[in-house]
């Protein structure tokens, strides 16, 4: 899960119906109608309007800009970044104090004021310097795209953790009733990555903090998956991270452990057979944009498996084999 730019995907104005992204330019004025979203009236003109005793509307590209009291604004419910680096915020601050308020953030209506859809960080920062009210951008947004607009959003701004990524994942999918492919497609990422994610919540709680803080890396993670015994991964994560081993060594170290289970030790042709059907397994799923599992018996035999989650994948997969 490295953090890099090619993985915002369709980004959030790809998933807000305005089509105004996180980073989108406002521009200085333009004049125009729009209808107010918290009574329902029509503003009309340029400039600042009267929005009542706390609120003021700047006609901005179609669409009101709030100025708001902050305390009637609150975190997404969704969001799935479950540490915040309070030196982080300081920065951003003196950032803001300095330069002001580039962009305002993302909410939409709820009871008794605002949730927000991205810009918690930015929420927090004027919350530090004291600031009475913070300029928002009024959107109608679902809840389940409101729960992957905050999860892209944190992609775009500093990355979420491993766990973080996978747990927001999860509520797409179990809170929303989403299928991976639809997951995989709001995030802007193959079906594949999103499965990949996934299978990081089956791991131990420990072995999940020590991947949330960078003791562990996601390759160490998945190795750590092919023990079925936790107490068995609980020892291999500790040896990973107390003989700094790579995640080629934590490889070798499972074929050992399930080797002494089967009760003969590991020949070196087996352990080049398990390499081998790792990275077919990988360059299949790759090509087919499918979950593949190879297995090798360390005599040159065993099986292929692919998975399929309805009936136009596997119609897609057979396009994809010549069929």
């Amino acid at each position: 899960m490295a953090k890099d730019s090619k993985r915002l995907g369709r980004g959030l104005g790809g998933l807000i119906s305005s089509g105004i992204g996180a980073d989108a330019e406002v521009p200085a004025k333009a004049k125009t109608t729009v209808k107010s979203k918290k009574t329902g009236s029509r503003v009309k003109g340029k400039g600042r309007e009267s929005k009542g005793k706390d609120e003021t509307a700047q006609q901005t590209g179609g669409e009101a800009l709030i100025d708001v009291p902050i305390g009637k604004v609150r975190p997404n419910r969704y969001q799935p970044r479950k540490r915040i680096d309070a030196h982080q915020i300081k920065e951003l601050a003196a950032s803001i104090k300095s330069e002001g308020l580039i962009q305002p953030i993302a909410v939409r209506l709820s009871e008794n004021g605002y949730e927000i859809i991205a810009g918690e960080r930015r929420w927090r920062a004027f919350r530090e310097l004291g600031r009475k009210t913070i300029p928002v951008r009024v959107m109608e947004v679902e809840d389940a795209s409101s729960a992957a607009l905050s999860l892209i959003e944190n992609l775009q701004r500093e990355g979420l953790d491993p766990v973080e990524e996978s747990l927001g994942c999860s509520v797409l999918i179990q809170d929303f009733d989403l299928t991976q492919a639809q997951v995989a497609d709001r995030l802007g990422k193959s079906r594949v990555y999103v499965t990949n994610a996934l299978r990081l919540l089956q791991l131990d709680e420990e072995i999940q903090q020590n991947l949330a803080e960078g003791r562990l890396s996601v390759g160490h993670a998945k190795v750590l998956l092919g023990l079925e015994d936790g107490a068995a991964r609980s020892r291999l994560a500790q040896k990973i991270m107390k003989n700094g081993l790579s995640v080629r060594q934590a490889e070798d170290e499972v074929e050992a452990t399930k080797s002494k289970t089967r009760g003969h030790p590991v020949h070196p042709s087996a352990r080049a057979n398990a390499k081998l059907a790792k990275g077919m397994a990988d360059q299949l799923s790759s090509l087919l944009n499918a979950k593949v599992r190879v297995s090798s018996n360390g005599e040159g035999k065993g099986r292929v498996v692919i998975d399929y989650q309805s009936t136009a994948e596997l119609a897609e997969l057979g396009s994809k084999l010549g069929l």
